[in-house]
């Protein structure tokens, strides 16, 4: 993997959350849902930014305990202050180099986050370094490569109102 160009940090909780909070959501439940972990497990969510993906795991993951991990103060500050965290432990730190024991966590999970991560090789380390042995680390992200973002759903409905002779102008480059 390359690294990204540019270190991308979300600094406006509720602009985030206005935009991207209910994908958050819905993508996450399918997520758990999809890992099928057991319940009772001590989680840690990397670049949980707002919280909303924090949420659906303290929602649905009937975890025994939640720490929530994010490089931007200004997005902890927006989780901490939301209705349904009461219980999770929020705190700023960088996922390249998390500041928990070996095998502190049973499960870690990282939400629409490694694309924004330079050297996300080292925060996917970091996540097995502090998941005991034969837990669970696991991510997922919008798939950019291959047009797959959430872009695709606006691309997809301008096309239905175009015609099938429509092309985003990103592609009409090539």
């Amino acid at each position: 993997m390359t690294d990204v160009a540019q270190v991308v940090r979300f600094a406006d909780g509720e602009g985030y959350e206005r935009f991207m909070g209910r994908w958050s959501r819905v993508a996450g439940r399918l997520f758990l849902d999809w890992l099928s972990l057991p319940t009772g497990l001590k989680w840690l969510d990397v670049g949980c930014g707002t919280g909303a993906f924090t949420e659906i795991l303290k929602q649905s993951s009937g975890a025994s305990e939640i720490t929530a991990i994010d490089p931007s103060t200004a997005q902890i500050s927006y989780a901490q202050s939301r209705k349904r965290v009461e219980g999770i432990q929020f705190q700023v730190a960088d996922a390249r180099s998390m500041p928990f024991d070996d095998e502190r966590f049973d499960a870690a999970a990282s939400a629409l986050v490694l694309n924004f991560i330079p050297d996300r090789e080292k925060a996917v380390s970091e996540m097995r370094r502090v998941v005991r042995r034969g837990g669970t680390a696991a991510a997922y992200v919008w798939d950019f490569a291959n047009r797959r973002g959430t872009s695709q759903h606006l691309h997809s409905a301008v096309r239905e109102l175009e015609g099938p002779g429509y092309r985003p102008a990103e592609l009409n480059a090539e």
